[in-house]
């Protein structure tokens, strides 16, 4: 999504660099976690973000697509 992530030596710990804005991408959500970066990610991106495996999402926060989207957001869920 165009930020610079560095893991450090020894793997404890990960550096990030911001970026003017974040852009689009294909992504997968590998846990609860993730998938609630990700989504928020998203939504601030520029362009089209798909987020794939999005079952943690799902289960972890109930109703999170029809809130944000009485927000404003636009998301689109494909089975």
């Amino acid at each position: 999504m165009g930020a610079i992530i560095r893991c450090e030596p020894g793997g404890s710990s990960v550096t990030t660099s911001g970026v003017s804005s974040l852009k689009g991408e294909e992504v997968w959500a590998t846990d609860l976690r993730a998938s609630a970066s990700l989504l928020i990610a998203a939504l601030s991106a520029n362009g089209r973000t798909v987020i794939n495996d999005i079952h943690h999402l799902e289960r972890g926060y109930e109703g999170v697509v029809e809130k944000l989207t009485a927000c404003g957001a636009r998301i689109r869920v494909s089975h």
